[in-house]
């Protein structure tokens, strides 16, 4: 990294430039290695900024839901999230969030067992059932 730095000086008093000039040609050198560095750098907070958030988005997400087959399993992929960061939370985003929520929503469809419509003057009425 280093050993282009006295060619970039070279260059510099080679072309003429002296005082200002030549430190002004030095900092554009460096300038266009320092943006390349801040770039990836901005890249790479930006995605850790991300998977930050969709590991706490998943853990939340697992401690909330009510609907594991049993209490264990909510306990173990709590467990694998936290011991695991952000590749448990894309295994659990994968194997069950995906899952569990295409299954709520085909039954959050259909109307709950405990409703029922009925028909009276034309009018459709819901009554709850205890």
């Amino acid at each position: 990294m280093f050993d282009s730095f006295p060619s970039i000086l070279k260059v510099a008093a080679d072309s003429g430039a002296s005082g200002a000039g030549a430190a002004t040609g030095v900092m554009a050198a460096m300038f266009g290695f320092m943006g390349v560095f801040w770039a990836f750098y901005c890249v790479l907070l930006i995605f850790a900024l991300i998977v930050f958030v969709l590991w706490i988005w998943m853990l939340i997400d697992c401690l909330k839901r009510e609907d594991f087959p049993n209490e264990n399993d909510k306990v173990l992929w709590a467990i694998i999230m936290v011991l695991g960061g952000w590749i448990g939370a894309l295994l659990y985003y994968i194997l069950i969030k995906r899952k569990m929520d295409a299954v709520s929503t085909q039954t959050s469809q259909e109307p709950a067992p405990y409703i029922r419509e009925t028909q009276g003057n034309g009018a459709k009425k819901m009554k709850i059932e205890v």
